[in-house]
């Protein structure tokens, strides 16, 4: 079997660290990261569909240090800081990387307009079915009765839709010369809204809606930064210098069970509502309900008997198992795979 073009190898997964927090803003970064790595981290966004909850969340995905650690250590990730990376690099954007992002931009707003016209007119079509059914249906006084019911139930996209604009393919087709010489980050002039009757009674089905202007916000801005690209003064610096000036000084205790357990192809999740300092998952949390409480120890560490019996007795009411673990300090220790880790599982059985 013929290995892969450098090419076609994924590039590593870019880690922002904004504020302190380790966030992923890219959708397949965080693909990647479930399918590949086992690890599902938690979505702190919000959902711009309902943002006024907070049960259902959505992207950035932050990352735990720990996990931070370990994809920088397996060398497939890395981690930038975002406030001064965006600033250098944006601020000397050359012309030929700004029109390129401009036009691809368009590209992908002439794509989401097409959708969005094929949407409308499969609407359209089923409100001319319907109100054509009510009217067929009706006979005499009462069946006109029934279509006029019937067409006050049926929505007319009619007065939603504003005022038309040129096609996909005229949009599409736009020259390179012809882009506008416009800033990123300048905000559009506001519209005088309009109604647009491109919705009518007697339109014939199957006939393209026109949707009227929308916008389309990126959902990140790696079109912009090239991939791997780091601010020019950690250029110079080594790979280590760059990631330990990302990262705290001093790793989380939990490192090595955590390294351990994701080496052992095991999902884990913050475990704070159960006592703990990881739930454990045998598999992807979509399929598996937690195994384990899982709390890191020192090799040499005494260990609270109340604090056993307590997290013991929440794990079995729980129907889980209280998992301990702690790294053998000498040669091996502080590998990615966590090596030295011996972890044992106590199940609260009965009193």
């Amino acid at each position: 079997m013929a290995s892969p073009s450098p090419s076609s190898a994924p590039s590593k997964i870019r880690i922002s660290k904004v504020a302190g927090r380790y966030l992923l803003f890219d959708l397949g970064d965080v693909m990647r990261l479930r399918r590949t790595h086992s690890m599902c981290s938690v979505l702190v966004g919000t959902n711009p569909q309902a943002p006024n909850q907070n049960m259902f969340t959505a992207l950035p995905l932050e990352l735990l240090e720990e996990e931070a650690r370990l994809l920088v250590d397996r060398q497939d990730a890395y981690i930038v800081d975002d406030a001064r990376t965006h600033l250098e690099y944006l601020s000397a954007l050359p012309e030929q990387k700004r029109r390129a992002y401009i036009e691809a931009h368009m590209a992908r707003l002439g794509e989401a307009r097409g959708s969005l016209e094929v949407e409308m007119s499969a609407r359209a079509k089923a409100v001319k079915e319907a109100r054509e059914s009510g009217a067929l249906a009706g006979k005499g006084k009462k069946g006109k009765r029934r279509a006029e019911t019937k067409d006050k139930q049926v929505p007319e996209d009619s007065t939603c839709a504003p005022s038309p604009v040129p096609s996909v393919a005229d949009q599409a087709s736009v020259p390179t010369d012809s882009v506008p010489e416009v800033s990123l980050f300048e905000s559009p002039v506001p519209e005088k809204p309009s109604v647009s009757k491109s919705i009518s009674r007697g339109a014939p089905a199957g006939d393209v809606v026109s949707v009227g202007k929308i916008y389309l916000t990126p959902g990140t801005s790696k079109d912009l930064l090239p991939s791997g690209y780091v601010s020019t003064s950690d250029s110079s610096k080594s790979s280590d210098d760059k990631n330990d000036a990302t990262l705290t000084n001093s790793p989380p205790s939990a490192c090595p069970l955590y390294n351990y357990l994701n080496s052992q192809g095991y999902f884990m999740t913050p475990g704070i509502r159960f006592g703990g300092q990881y739930s454990v998952y045998p598999g992807d949390p979509f399929r598996f309900h937690a195994h384990f409480i899982a709390n890191n120890y020192r090799w040499d560490q005494d260990i609270d008997m109340l604090e056993l019996v307590g997290v013991g007795r929440l794990a079995g009411a729980v129907k889980k198992g209280l998992l301990l673990g702690g790294e053998k300090p000498g040669q091996g220790a502080g590998e990615p795979d966590g090596r030295n880790v011996r972890a044992f599982c106590v199940e609260w059985a009965g009193m």
